[in-house]
């Protein structure tokens, strides 16, 4: 103990660097290295960015909560990713050792961040569900998986994830891919920013960057534009789609 403050006292490596704290690799944490290391090693991955005028995406968010409904970027986002694939349907797939399945029911998964790992819930039968069911679906998903009650919740079958970082101070990232699945969208923060509108107007609109990785063994360059122009067209007019 540190007789001062009556703190625990900080013990030195061998090259006399202060240590805070030992954490041991194991349990989900040492799971997840495994599958991120197994993901790495078998699949070819690349990804894009693109910037997205996302008005109507907050537009929607907003309406909702005027009707005290609320839903988050993450329902709306996963509702448009389940949109998208049914346009590309090559996305809606995974690959196990030689063989790539594609899928018609389209099952996504969300990034949800439980302690200090992430875990990957999946929202089953998107297409099939309303954006207020999808809403709920998640809300009541994220309370089971910060409660670790993963036996209550699916945690497998999905074939794209929705990862949204839009609450950190990021603009963009390279997330690795969560296998068996084909892709992960990741979304970066929502900030005004100068835009040039469909007039060839300056104006000020909320823009964020979003980033899709890709297993190219699955996806190749035409697919993933394909992918990002039906995405930017849904971002456009998410009513017409759901």
């Amino acid at each position: 103990m540190n007789p001062a403050d009556g703190s625990p006292a900080l013990r030195k490596d061998n090259r006399n660097r202060l240590i805070r704290e030992e954490i041991p690799v194991t349990g989900i944490r040492k799971v997840i290295g495994k599958r991120m290391k197994m993901s790495l090693d078998s699949m070819p991955q690349g990804g894009v960015m693109a910037r997205f005028d996302m008005s109507q995406v907050v537009k929607l968010k907003e309406e909702y909560h005027v009707r005290n409904t609320p839903i988050s970027y993450t329902d709306i986002m996963v509702k448009v990713v389940g949109a998208v694939v049914q346009e590309v349907p090559i996305m809606n797939s995974i690959q196990e050792n030689d063989l790539i399945t594609v899928f018609d029911t389209v099952n996504v998964g969300i990034a949800v961040k439980v302690d200090d790992v992430l875990v990957v819930p999946v929202i089953n039968d998107v297409n099939h569900k309303s954006l207020l069911e999808v809403a709920e679906e998640t809300r009541r998903t994220i309370e089971l998986a910060r409660k670790h009650r993963f036996d209550q919740i699916c945690m497998e079958g999905s074939t794209i994830t929705v990862n949204n970082l839009g609450m950190y101070y990021l603009e963009g990232l390279h997330p690795i891919l969560n296998p068996p699945e084909t892709a992960q969208l990741a979304i970066g923060r929502i900030s005004k920013e100068a835009w040039v509108d469909e007039k060839d107007a300056i104006v000020v609109r909320p823009v964020a960057t979003l980033s899709l990785v890709i297993n190219h063994t699955v996806v190749d360059g035409g697919q993933v534009g394909e992918f990002m122009t039906f995405l930017s067209k849904i971002i456009q007019r998410p009513k017409e789609y759901f």
